[in-house]
């Protein structure tokens, strides 16, 4: 099994640094500053390659007056600040608007059993929004690079369960199409599998994805949506797709179209640039 991750060391280094230098707590502007420094010290080095080799393709979606780069590195301070506080403190204490967004996520009860979504703004919270929502078990796939965000699962999750992707099996498979439970996946990143894959049409260029859960799904007719979770002046505004069409290659073209909206909308908090392929590269 071969997975490209993109960011997940960034999580787990981050955070840790942050564990180990707590931010103040309280005031917002001083916070952010400590975030900030932060994370120039742990990942500054790999944050100014990641810009330098695909800078110019996350420009290129910006449509709004301020820097573009200035404005990535203030989301990701304020993405990891908000990590940190949810780890200790849990995701109703500290993010604004949560209730509203559990409120929106209400649309998958009953009958959605798959949720694939991407790395753009707060898509941690997913699985935590939609088993509040639901009340059904969710099992959000994880991988082994997250320990942190494993732990925040396993703290949090009251009725699922996190799924280590390196040793996600045929009867965590089993469990899942035998019950109504709910299994999360991230789809450009965190997603088992790469015999069977397809190219996925977004921003003007292609993701390749694995497809085992999408096509799975499409042959036991399990109503499967995209969302995500971005953040929208300062709260959270869960986004979800309608349900995605049976075929999988059909199912990919709607998912492409549908993550494009988002992350034209939101440029500055999807983290998956460095492993999006452009025709003429």
């Amino acid at each position: 099994m071969t997975i490209r991750i993109t960011g997940s060391d960034w999580d787990t280094a981050v955070l840790r640094a942050l564990a180990a230098d707590p931010p103040p707590p309280s005031g917002g502007a001083d916070r952010h500053r400590h975030a900030v420094r932060l994370l120039a010290g742990t990942i500054g080095d790999d944050l100014r390659l990641f810009l330098r080799c695909h800078g110019a393709t996350y420009a290129a979606r910006w449509r709004h007056p301020s820097d573009p780069v200035v404005a990535m590195v203030s989301w990701l301070a304020g993405y990891y600040l908000r990590l940190h506080d949810v780890l200790r403190h849990g995701p109703q204490a500290v993010i604004p608007g949560w209730d509203e967004a559990v409120a929106a996520v209400r649309t998958l009860a009953g009958t959605t059993r798959l949720v694939l979504t991407t790395q753009l703004g707060h898509a941690l919270m997913v699985p935590l929004l939609v088993e509040e929502a639901t009340s059904r078990r969710t099992l959000p796939i994880v991988h082994d690079r997250n320990p942190l965000v494993r732990t925040m699962y396993e703290e949090r999750l009251r009725l699922g369960e996190p799924l280590l992707l390196t040793r996600l099996g045929a009867g965590d498979i089993r469990r899942w199409l035998d019950s109504d439970a709910v299994i999360v996946a991230n789809l450009d990143t965190c997603y088992p599998g790469t015999r069977h894959t397809r190219d996925l049409p977004v921003l003007g260029g292609r993701l390749t994805v694995p497809t085992g859960l999408l096509a799975l799904a499409a042959r036991r007719n399990l109503e499967t949506r995209a969302m995500a979770v971005p953040d929208v002046a300062g709260r959270i505004a869960p986004r979800i797709g309608p349900p995605l069409p049976g075929a999988v290659d059909t199912a990919v073209g709607a998912y492409g179209e549908w993550l494009d909206r988002c992350v034209s909308a939101a440029p500055e908090q999807w983290m998956a640039w460095g492993s999006l392929h452009h025709a003429n590269a």
